[in-house]
């Protein structure tokens, strides 16, 4: 019985060596400090475009839901990007920090995407 266990236990630590072994020098979890290929960082045209669509489905979503665009508000206040609704042209009421996006104007979001009060893209960066 000792023997049967010893040897069980045996082949169950070989087992686990292959495996672990395997696991660790298989070329998808072999990374280098100078190896990028592995991450992608978007461009800002390819940010920009997955923004913009998601912008004018928030956007879609507040117009359905009865939301006043007159006002310039903003719809979404990301830790990237913001999106905020403007007159265009531009009117001196979209200039006013409470129609404008905090993230952004704290420094906090470094991007934005400004739609008119139809959802059409008037400005991004």
């Amino acid at each position: 019985m000792i023997i049967i266990s010893s040897v069980i236990l045996a082949v169950l630590i070989i087992a686990l060596g292959v495996w672990y072994f395997r696991a660790g020098t298989s070329t998808n979890n072999i990374t280098s400090d100078n190896d990028t290929s592995a991450v992608k960082t978007p461009t800002f045209e390819e940010q920009k475009t997955e923004q913009l669509e998601f912008a004018q489905r928030v956007y879609s979503q507040y117009k359905t839901a009865g939301g006043n665009m007159s006002s310039g508000p903003c719809l979404s206040n990301g830790t990237e990007w913001v999106v905020d609704v403007v007159h265009n042209p531009r009117q001196a009421v979209d200039d006013l920090p409470a129609n404008q996006c905090p993230s952004y104007l704290s420094g906090l979001s470094k991007h934005f995407i400004e739609l008119d009060l139809s959802g059409n893209l008037v400005r991004a960066q």
